[in-house]
């Protein structure tokens, strides 16, 4: 006894449906893979522009904020007293 198989086109509007489904989310997640890759080239060229050098193993983020504060108390250091104030 050989099995037989019975498609009517109600089985193939279901496949082409899902098949565009994910063919449709395979492009949202290649648009989203490309904006990603731009963000975080971006992050790498201002990474390598303020020249830091760290431990290995540090994290570039963290590094990035400690140069960033680093260059805020040179900008702006804290008010100095004088001695008349000290009093």
């Amino acid at each position: 006894m050989t099995a037989r198989y019975f498609h009517d086109s109600r089985d193939y509007s279901f496949a082409d449906a899902a098949m565009a489904a994910m063919q449709a989310e395979i492009r949202r997640l290649q648009r989203w893979k490309a904006d990603a890759s731009a963000v975080l080239k971006m992050w790498d060229d201002a990474y390598e522009r303020a020249d830091i050098t760290g431990l290995i193993g540090a994290r570039k983020p963290d590094m990035m904020a400690a140069e960033i504060e680093r260059l805020r108390a040179a900008l702006n250091p804290p008010p100095t007293r004088s001695p008349d104030t000290d009093r």
